[in-house]
Parts: C-alpha cells; sequence; structure tokens
C-alpha cells in the first residue's frame, strides 16, 4: 500500500499545506491561482536554496515555453499576498545575478 506525506509549510502567520494546495493566513484561506501556488510550493520546498529564474521557470511550468514576466507577475502576485513592500525581503528574496 502506497503511503502519502502529507507536506505541511509554516512562516509567519503563513500555512501552506501541499496535500489540499492550501494557503492559511492566520487561519483564513487566501486565494491563490495554479501557477501562484505552485511557484510557492517551489520556494518552500527549497527554502534557503537559492533557485535560478530557469530552476524556477522549470518547477512551475516544466516543459513549456513561457516569458520569463509570467515569472516575474507571480513573484509580484506573491509579494502582495505577503504585504511585502518595495525594498522588503521577508520571505522572498532576489539576487542579482
Amino acid at each position: 500500500m502506497e503511503t502519502l506525506t502529507v507536506k505541511t509549510f509554516s512562516f509567519g502567520d503563513f500555512e501552506l499545506d501541499s496535500a489540499k494546495r492550501l494557503l492559511l493566513k492566520k487561519g483564513q484561506a487566501v486565494s491563490l491561482n495554479s501557477k501562484t501556488f505552485d511557484l510557492l510550493l517551489a520556494l518552500v520546498e527549497n527554502h534557503g536554496q537559492i533557485l535560478s529564474k530557469d530552476e524556477l521557470l522549470e518547477k512551475v511550468w516544466a516543459n513549456q515555453f513561457v516569458e520569463e514576466n509570467n515569472l516575474t507577475v507571480q513573484i509580484s502576485a506573491l509579494r502582495k499576498i505577503f504585504g511585502e513592500k518595495k525594498g522588503e525581503h521577508q520571505f522572498i528574496v532576489t539576487v542579482p545575478g
């Protein structure tokens, strides 16, 4: 019999349930589109690691050709959800290079 590992990630006021594809803020569901959720999951699963744009594009849009701007839009959506203002990097840090 196959067992599923339920992954729940907690950070700040947020909790991410990968099995239910659900993000909670202080216990309240936060609306995310599919790609925004996929990006957030990729980031939390790789917490503490630097992921290149190409790595993120492959994790979120596997085997699809998409413009880099799609990634920028999804990162911006996450920062808005997290309440990060320009120049703040509480949860997502962009590393030049």
